[in-house]
């Protein structure tokens, strides 16, 4: 009943469930204390869990791999790292499993040396790393920028099984880009075998965040030759490209796509990017059109980039306008009160 409640989202029942029977004097097996702990950690309630562990060691089963894993799992996805690294260095016997959850946890929480300083002492061990592991130490490399080591560990795959890996490949992409190596980014891209709509986009966001715009729309168009569905990230990334290459011909049809031929929904973002470049190209009168086609109320975010373009073109009678609009959408910012009186006094 835990494990049924764990697997399909009840993780609130589940813990309930849990100690309830505790308090009964029916104990857990292993198993259930594998779903509970899950249960915490999908509930990201610390101190529940460290209740639980406490539990797990009263009654020896912290002697079981699984469950020392799935521990590790729940102080590292919570931040208690402290407490993933007594239960890390607390046994001898150790699987890449565990590994790769120490891994995880300095990773996910910043700390991409000790991450690394892992996969050493995994290598010592004898421990030989899966996808998992070195997903995660590429992460790793991206969050420190670190690509020296990245390149080592990549060196070190290459040609091998590991390297054509999906996520591996898709990790090597993203840290690529972190590092500012788009050229190795497009390497490993154009090495894969076997590609995602992942692997797609992150070449398409490296491009655009580098400042090769007319890559990332090439890339967006090729995505869908391949016969790959853009979704939002997508749109947000080609969009984004768009807008920091000029592209505003190519930025309408990109958006008319999103629209008309994926039927979805446009975020602000999506509206932002659109928007961004309407201004800047002086388009004023468009831009407050698609403005008033937003299906969502727009957000400050959307008018001050439109007032922001006023400004610039010296469009005094569209610049106030927007001001009080932008004073009426949220007149509790002060913010806003200084834009208006900025406006005011630019065009007196």
């Amino acid at each position: 009943m835990i494990a049924g409640y764990a697997q399909n989202g009840h993780c609130k029942l589940a813990v309930e469930l849990f100690w309830r029977l505790d308090q009964e004097g029916i104990h857990a097996n292993q198993v259930t204390f594998i779903s509970v702990v899950d249960a915490c950690s999908g509930l990201g309630d610390l101190r529940q869990g460290k209740g639980l562990h406490a539990r797990i060691l009263e009654l020896g089963f912290d002697s079981h791999i699984t469950v020392k894993n799935t521990l590790l799992n729940l102080h590292g996805k919570l931040g208690s790292l402290e407490d993933a690294e007594k239960v890390f260095h607390s046994r001898e016997e150790k699987n890449v499993a565990s590994w790769n959850a120490m891994i995880a946890a300095y990773t996910r929480h910043g700390h991409g040396s000790k991450a690394a300083q892992t996969l050493e002492l995994m290598d010592f061990e004898g421990t030989k790393p899966d996808e998992v592991t070195l997903s995660g130490i590429f992460d790793a490399c991206g969050d420190m920028g670190d690509l020296a080591s990245g390149r080592k560990l990549h060196i070190r795959i290459r040609g091998g099984e590991l390297e054509q890996d999906v996520t591996v490949a898709n990790s090597l992409i993203n840290m690529y880009s972190r590092c500012w190596s788009v050229v190795e980014a497009e390497l490993v891209f154009h090495r894969m075998t076997k590609r995602d709509l992942i692997s797609w986009n992150s070449l398409i966001a490296a491009n655009a965040m580098h400042g090769h715009p007319a890559e990332a729309l090439d890339l967006f168009r090729e995505l869908s030759l391949e016969g790959f569905a853009a979704d939002n990230f997508t749109f947000t990334s080609t969009l984004f490209a768009c807008s920091h290459g000029g592209f505003l011909k190519e930025s309408l049809e990109v958006f008319a796509s999103m629209v008309g031929d994926y039927q979805a929904v446009p975020s602000p973002q999506h509206y932002g990017c659109v928007l961004d470049l309407l201004g800047r190209m002086g388009k004023l009168g468009e831009a407050e059109e698609l403005i008033g086609d937003m299906p969502l109320e727009p957000d400050s975010v959307a008018w001050m980039s439109l007032l922001g373009a006023c400004s610039t073109h010296s469009d005094a009678t569209k610049a106030s306008g927007l001001a009080d609009s932008l004073v009426e959408l949220q007149p509790e910012k002060a913010a806003h009160y200084v834009v208006f009186t900025n406006v005011a006094t630019k065009f007196e």
